[in-house]
C-alpha cells in the first residue's frame, strides 16, 4: 500500500509499505492510506478522547492546496465519516480545487472492520 503524508506547510510525501512491513505515522500528521487493487492495508489508531475532534481533509492531487476540510465530534464516527464522504462525492464543486481546477473523482470510503465493535 501507499501512505500519503501531508506535513503542515510542506508538499505531500508518499511512503510505500510492502507486504509484511509496518510504518508508524506520527500523531497529528495528515495521512491518506491508499491500497492497490486486490490488496489489504490495516490502519490502527488510538481511541480518541471525548473532547477531541476528527478532521477529514482532501488536498489537491496536483498542487497540494486544501480542497475540503470537515471536522467531526467524537461519537458515531462511522456514520459521520459516511456523511462526509457522501457530501464530498455528491458535489463536484466540493471536489474541485480552487487553486488549479483539478477535479477529484468520486472517492471510495475505506472499508471498516467491525469485528471489534461492541455488540
Amino acid at each position: 500500500m501507499e501512505l500519503v503524508l501531508k506535513p503542515e506547510g510542506e508538499r505531500r510525501q508518499a511512503v510505500t509499505i510492502k507486504e509484511g512491513e509496518i510504518f508508524v505515522c506520527p500523531g497529528g500528521l495528515a495521512h491518506s492510506p491508499r491500497r492497490f487493487e486486490n490488496t489489504w492495508g490495516l490502519v490502527i489508531e488510538r481511541k480518541r478522547r471525548e473532547e477531541e475532534k476528527e478532521e477529514f481533509a482532501w488536498f489537491c492531487e496536483k498542487c497540494d492546496d486544501l480542497v475540503l476540510l470537515r471536522v467531526v465530534n467524537q461519537g458515531n464516527i462511522p456514520s459521520q465519516v459516511s456523511a462526509v464522504y457522501a457530501e464530498f462525492n455528491a458535489d463536484e464543486k466540493l471536489r474541485t480545487c480552487r487553486a488549479c481546477g483539478y477535479v477529484f473523482p468520486e472517492t471510495p470510503m475505506a472499508e471498516r472492520l467491525t469485528f471489534l465493535d461492541k455488540k
